[in-house]
């Protein structure tokens, strides 16, 4: 190992905000899939929303994101020490007054690396959260984390 290790934290955010009419799109290779869109009167079972007209955000936009996010990283000492680099899926609600709850490792890559991710996201500020139809919702948001050791 080296005297220094650099260590780098990328990521970007996932988002829909599109608003797609109900039409079944063909591959030749692949099955027909079906693409719908919620109407007027579809709210989910939960309250929760996974696809709005305006996504939440982090406060500031991409930029402030990742830079929170890089001034805020902690490199698991354990996961240097054995190498551990991977992408962290983390899935969270962002509430009505922005506050972020619910928050749970979709796909991980070490129990160190899914912990720092977890911290990382459960320190953030308010999110400004997301509008359907005109009004504030709560929507679910979904943030990889990428940890990366550069020598």
């Amino acid at each position: 190992m080296t005297n220094s290790i650099f260590i780098r934290s990328l990521f970007a955010c996932f988002s829909c905000t599109i608003s797609l009419q109900a039409q079944e799109i063909t591959d030749p290779v692949a099955a027909p899939v079906q693409v719908i869109s919620l109407s007027d009167t579809e709210i989910p079972q939960d309250g929760i929303y996974r696809i709005t007209e305006i996504a939440p955000e982090f406060p500031g936009g991409q930029d402030s994101l990742q830079r929170f996010v890089s001034e805020n990283l902690i490199y698991p000492k354990s996961s240097i020490e054995l190498h551990e680099q991977g992408k962290v899926y983390v899935e969270f609600v962002v509430e009505l007054d922005g506050s972020i709850s619910s928050i749970q490792v979709l796909r991980g890559a070490s129990k160190s690396l899914d912990q720092e991710a977890i911290r990382i996201i459960s320190s953030m500020p308010n999110w400004i959260p997301a509008v359907h139809k005109g009004k504030t919702v709560r929507a679910y948001s979904i943030l990889p984390i990428y940890f990366k050791l550069d020598k």
